[in-house]
């Protein structure tokens, strides 16, 4: 789930397979090309990645638009083939609605998939209770479980309160895990109310980590 720009646009014909626990894109066919011509041929060039969170009985859809990591990408198609042979996804044939029928085959290295960069996965609003000692247990992880590049830096999480303007930095505790970057936020806050919780490391935030704690009286 999410908004529109971070899910894939709705299309026929695209090629799919299954690497881990993600289910790969690429391509396809829109409804703009399809009234233009009765044939399979597609003007999509986008590749995606979507992995499942499950958190109990219920689970999150989570897209990622992918990047070829500079290299030239194939040209728009729909009705090729893809296949995983790790770590490379190779594509094939296909049609283009402006080239009509194709005949190249392309190499994909899914190690230099972007982003690289790491994410969390966990419930984006949490609770805590006010004058209490509480931490947060979070896992962050890049796309395909390779080694996460923020794990070697210090991590900043800092709670901003949304009535006023005070600013708390939690303590992070970190321990590194082959494929992710497990790391427990530790704080006690006095104040009752909403805050505003930022999670970052280089100068950048954990896409996906919590946004907002609610404090509760004790």
């Amino acid at each position: 789930s999410g908004d529109d720009k971070n899910v894939p646009q709705p299309r026929l014909f695209s090629a799919i397979t299954i690497v881990a626990d993600f289910m790969m894109v690429f391509g396809g066919m829109s409804d703009k090309a399809m009234e233009k011509t009765d044939q399979i041929w597609g003007d999509f060039d986008d590749f995606w990645g979507v992995r499942i969170v499950l958190q109990g009985e219920s689970g999150q859809f989570r897209w990622r638009s992918l990047d070829i990591a500079g290299e030239e990408k194939p040209q728009a198609r729909a009705g090729c083939s893809m296949i995983l042979d790790e770590p490379y996804i190779y594509i094939f044939a296909g049609a283009n609605i402006d080239a009509g029928e194709l005949s190249d085959m392309w190499k994909y290295n899914l190690q230099r998939a972007s982003p690289d960069r790491s994410t969390a996965y966990g419930d984006n609003i949490l609770t805590a209770t006010a004058n209490e000692d509480s931490n947060i247990e979070i896992d962050a992880r890049t796309l395909f479980n390779t080694p996460i590049p923020e794990c070697s830096s210090d991590f900043v999480v800092e709670f901003q309160s949304l009535q006023t303007t005070a600013f708390i930095l939690g303590n992070v505790i970190k321990s590194q895990k082959p494929d992710r970057c497990r790391f427990t936020v530790q704080f006690n806050l006095r104040t009752i109310g909403l805050f505003k919780m930022t999670i970052s490391t280089q100068g950048r935030s954990i896409s996906g980590s919590p946004s907002e704690l609610n404090v509760l009286p004790g």
